[in-house]
């Protein structure tokens, strides 16, 4: 081989071989781009999910007209809120509110409920 052909060859390898460099660091970056964005697109979504079930409900209170038929475990079935409290928890709470020791009610009266906000 002369020396002609063997500065082709040095040179012709030189331009793959910096090539070749040039696609590894393309590649390794694209990596470590879309790596990244799949660690911040987990981490947003755990925080979005996070703070979705973290979102506090408001409670009130208001008074309701006893009708006839009407019992503390029907209003209950209404107005007691699944995610905060049993329903047995709410008629008690509801016991405690109105200070009825039992749970008779009578259709005219009034009853003071808690409910919570959507």
């Amino acid at each position: 081989m002369n020396r002609k052909n063997k500065r082709f060859l040095n040179s012709r390898s030189s331009i793959v071989l910096h090539g070749l460099l040039k696609l590894l660091k393309e590649k390794t970056a694209l990596i470590i781009i879309t790596f990244t964005a799949v660690i911040l697109s987990l981490t947003l979504i755990t925080a979005v999910a996070a703070n979705g079930s973290n979102v506090e409900k408001t409670k009130y209170y208001k008074s309701i007209l006893i009708q006839s038929g009407d019992t503390l475990w029907n209003i209950a079935e209404e107005y007691y809120d699944k995610d905060n409290t049993t329903i047995i928890e709410y008629i008690d709470e509801l016991k405690q509110i109105n200070g009825i020791s039992d749970e008779n009610i009578k259709s005219g009266n009034y009853l003071v409920i808690s409910y919570y906000n959507d």
